[in-house]
């Protein structure tokens, strides 16, 4: 099963430097708006047979633009919800970042979630698609992309695509690099971790 993996349009958070996690309040800017419409187009020639989006506005708000050109209509699942960064959220964005790095990957940002309980919500909705038609896209966030994928942290308005065993659960990414696709393909988990939002 073919899944692509969409980061959001910019914000208006992103732009501000904040910490956002699972604040449902930050909305698109102008530019975040022409990102999901630029994703929407170049998704349209693969011919996605279902849209889900986490429930958060950003990611509804880009799922919502890029269904219209797809016509599809987005399905909400929050298990596509950004890292909880608890009493960091809303804080500035670097300052969050340094201190998500000191935690290992068990251990929870306070009053929020650790990367394991980022990886679990990620298979659990893996093991939930099932058999169902593809490709799927999957309008989401940053650190579960990176949690997925791997890789460094996906810039707002890329698409990650993965081909997903179905019996295994295991997830191989698509290199595109060799024909100047506009897709991006993360292969290993080294990337910058921790405040994506």
């Amino acid at each position: 099963m073919e899944l692509l993996l969409v980061r959001h349009g910019e914000s208006t958070w992103n732009v501000a430097g904040r910490m956002q996690g699972q604040t449902a309040s930050p909305v698109l800017t102008d530019r975040g708006r022409r990102q999901a419409g630029d994703v929407g187009a170049r998704l349209l020639a693969l011919g996605a047979a279902r849209l889900l989006t986490s429930d958060l506005v950003r990611a509804r708000q880009t799922a919502a633009i890029i269904g219209r050109t797809l016509r599809l209509e987005p399905e909400t699942d929050p298990l596509l919800r950004e890292r909880h960064y608890g009493t960091w959220q809303g804080r500035n964005s670097a300052e969050a970042i340094r201190a998500t790095r000191s935690l290992l990957d068990h251990e929870r940002v306070p009053g929020g979630e650790s990367l394991v309980d980022v990886r679990q919500r990620w298979a659990t909705l893996v093991t939930a698609l099932g058999d169902i038609p593809e490709p799927v896209v999957l309008v989401t966030h940053g650190n579960v992309i990176v949690e997925a994928a791997g890789g460094p942290i996906p810039e707002n308005g890329s698409v990650t695509r993965l081909l997903l065993d179905i019996w295994t659960h295991t997830l191989t990414p698509v290199d595109r690099s060799s024909d100047a696709s506009p897709f991006l393909s993360h292969s290993a988990r080294d990337g910058e971790r921790g405040g994506v939002t």
